[in-house]
């Protein structure tokens, strides 16, 4: 069971990363929380590195400014980041963000990325005992240039 003191939301954001001379790189924002987020990218990076991180969650708006954001764990092309400091204005809107996403969920818009796929499997598997005429369920899931397709 996940017990974080502060909840993720699933988003999808661009996002641009760099540290001192030692890595520069672009990704996918897949999970955002006040506090850090997951990051999906092509770009290897060493747990324990420090970040600088702009997410880019409108085409309209200045990115979200992540002045330091420590890799807390690297694993298949992800990694998770904990924020440490963002500029007061960055904060703000980080903030209001994470409001956002949290009423959206309230209001019944999906939950965690976990939460959602297994209530996705649970969706199919009754449908499959409650209709047996149903036919195969696929999806892909998709991030920088991979893919995964999955079968039931």
């Amino acid at each position: 069971m996940d017990h974080r003191q502060h909840p993720r939301f699933p988003v999808l954001f661009s996002s641009s990363f760099s540290s001192a001379n030692l890595v520069r790189g672009e990704g996918n924002v897949v999970d955002l929380s006040g506090r850090g987020c997951r990051i999906f990218s092509q770009t290897e990076v060493k747990v324990g590195t420090t970040l600088q991180l702009a997410i880019h969650v409108s085409k309209q708006d200045e990115p979200i400014q992540v002045t330091q954001a420590v890799v807390r764990w690297y694993r298949d092309r992800a990694f998770g980041l904990e924020f440490m400091s963002l500029a007061p204005d960055s904060w703000s809107r980080l903030q209001q963000k994470v409001k956002e996403l949290e009423r959206q969920r309230r209001q019944g818009h999906w939950g965690t990325t976990q939460a959602d796929a297994w209530a996705l499997l649970g969706l199919h598997r009754y449908l499959l005992r409650a209709d047996s005429n149903s036919s195969p369920v696929s999806a892909s899931l998709a991030w920088a240039q991979a893919a995964k397709i999955y079968c039931a």
